[in-house]
């Protein structure tokens, strides 16, 4: 597509019955024609679909925008529109349940509907990945739909690893889970475990018979002494 072609076109879908009422013409090789949901992704991601067809002749243009930049980035294609508002946006590609699935969003959307997460900037890897999986590593990831190769070594940190072609580390991870329990207080310790801290603290017992009934009459009856919870003892003035 020329230089002087390079707008961004939304019309109306010709297909009256279809759920998603808008087309987009993203020029960027061929033009690229999409079905969208919405107009634009104000509050929410957008989810679009490819367009069998071309882009029709007697379109019913929504909104005509020039463009400042549409490229590929890996999974991703960036549009940038000459407007002072709703200028920024990004297409995403992706796999859901095997199929192809096309997100339209900007920032703002983006960390909307998944808190913590990234924007795409990164070009994908054209070459096969070799991650090395720790032998200690009980149920390892496979990677199949990453196309990813895995081997089992010794990885001195993490549980996953990949190398360069020298045997450099370049990058490892540890898998943890996402509630990661900490660890057991006292409340929570089982009757079982109890009794055993409870006799480890407990003294030797004695070989005379009766002795622990003695210790245990003792115990009562210094509880007896106490005096009541409020109760204030009364201690004599010396004169």
């Amino acid at each position: 597509m020329t230089d002087c072609n390079r707008v961004f076109l939304v019309a109306r879908n010709p297909d009256a019955d279809s759920k998603l009422p808008y087309l987009l013409l993203l020029p960027l090789e061929e033009g690229i024609v999409l079905k969208a949901r919405e107009l634009w992704p104000a509050t929410a991601r957008v989810y679009c679909h490819r367009f069998e067809q071309g882009w029709p002749a007697e379109a019913e243009i929504v909104e005509q925008t020039p463009v400042l930049l549409c490229r590929r980035r890996g999974a991703a294609i960036d549009l940038v529109l000459d407007r002072p508002r709703l200028a920024r946006s990004q297409f995403v590609f992706t796999q859901v349940k095997g199929r192809e699935a096309i997100f339209w969003q900007t920032q703002k959307t983006a960390r909307a509907a998944n808190p913590g997460g990234r924007i795409p900037r990164r070009r994908t890897l054209t070459g096969a990945v070799t991650i090395a999986v720790d032998t200690r590593e009980r149920y390892p990831y496979r990677f199949t739909q990453q196309g990813a190769e895995t081997v089992r070594a010794t990885v001195p940190a993490g549980d996953y690893a990949v190398h360069a072609p020298d045997g450099s580390v370049l990058a490892t991870v540890e898998r943890k889970s996402l509630r990661t329990s900490p660890p057991r207080s006292r409340t929570e310790l089982s009757p079982s475990s109890c009794n055993a801290l409870r006799s480890s603290r407990s003294p030797p017992s004695s070989s005379k018979p009766g002795t622990r009934a003695l210790q245990a009459g003792a115990c009562e009856r210094r509880l007896a002494r106490r005096p009541a919870p409020g109760w204030r003892c009364a201690t004599p003035r010396s004169t």
